[in-house]
């Protein structure tokens, strides 16, 4: 009887859980990525505005224009791929909201300084 039960709810999470591809397996150039960086925007790209502790990004926020400066991280988690901070955006983030960037390469930006952190990951 065990068995049997056993194998229906590994059958029930494989079905429910077991067609969800990993985010990270479309863009492996962002796992190397692993610092807070100050970057240079190279292409235009769209910023999202998300609510935290929600899944889903709200709003369009606009967009990083090039030559603008911002600090960027690869977050990767909870609908976030990549946080932004600084630049016109800098004063926006706060404890309700934040603002996600999707860079498309990693010819998008410039790396211009790195913040190494520790015990992040």
């Amino acid at each position: 009887m065990k068995k049997i039960l056993f194998f229906t709810a590994g059958l029930l999470l494989l079905l429910t859980f077991g067609n969800i591809k990993a985010n990270a397996s479309n863009s492996d150039w962002e796992l190397k990525y692993r610092h807070e960086y100050k970057v240079r925007v190279l292409k235009r790209v769209p910023i999202y505005k998300v609510k935290n502790a929600y899944l889903d990004p709200i709003t369009k926020g606009g967009y990083l224009y090039k030559g603008e400066i911002v600090r960027t991280w690869y977050r990767g988690v909870a609908g976030v791929d990549w946080q932004v901070t600084g630049g016109k955006f800098g004063k926006a983030n706060n404890d309700k909201f934040g603002y996600s960037v999707n860079w498309p390469s990693r010819k998008s930006f410039k790396i211009l300084k790195t913040y190494k952190g520790t015990n992040w990951f």
